[in-house]
């Protein structure tokens, strides 16, 4: 997959991130290729929300977009889909170990940011407000999650990635001391009374 491509060159501490993210400059053409002009912005049917590196594979110098059951009822402007992309690559390699240091920044907004401008993407405030919309929604859709829940951890994600990290392991490490006390983490809560 393309996501395999990629993978492989963000270990290098030497490859800028326009030869790191190369193998991708096939799939930025065919998405502007498959876009149509709305607006004077190049947006993609709303099927294509899920054409995300793991779901791309290159075969003979062909695109092969798989794993499509996801459809979005509307349109998606091409930088709202390259920030999806990014997203769920940057948030899938993160605990690898030895990453270049590039991808290793505390805003995963910034690394966005700087990958797509080796494209010829330049990406707006509202064109990230329109990502977290919309992922928000996705996610709530499919995976039974709180949009405005979602629409925080996104936005703060998108900030300052390690301290989020850092809240969700500090939050399990009481959850766990609390079970190991006898004590359900709902319970412990409304006993401190934290609840409301």
């Amino acid at each position: 997959s393309l996501h395999t491509l990629v993978y492989r060159n963000c270990f290098s501490q030497k490859m800028p991130l326009k030869d790191i993210f190369h193998p991708c400059s096939d799939w930025v053409s065919a998405l502007r290729e498959m876009s149509q002009e709305e607006n004077s912005r190049a947006v993609l049917d709303g099927r294509y929300i899920d054409c995300i590196f793991r779901n791309v594979y290159v075969e003979r110098k062909q695109l092969l977009f798989v794993d499509q059951e996801w459809w979005w009822s509307e349109s998606i402007r091409l930088e709202v889909l390259v920030i999806r992309a990014l997203y769920h690559f940057l948030c899938s390699i993160e605990q690898s170990a030895g990453l270049s240091s590039q991808l290793r920044r505390r805003s995963m907004r910034k690394t966005i940011e700087m990958i797509t401008h080796t494209w010829g993407v330049e990406l707006s405030s509202a064109d990230f407000s329109e990502f977290v919309d919309i992922e928000s929604e996705f996610q709530s859709l499919t995976s039974n999650v709180s949009a405005k829940r979602k629409q925080v951890q996104l936005y703060w994600s998108l900030f300052d990635r390690s301290s989020l990290l850092a809240s969700r392991k500090a939050r399990m490490f009481v959850r766990k001391a609390w079970n190991r006390l006898g004590l359900g983490f709902s319970r412990a809560r409304t006993k401190l009374g934290l609840t409301g």
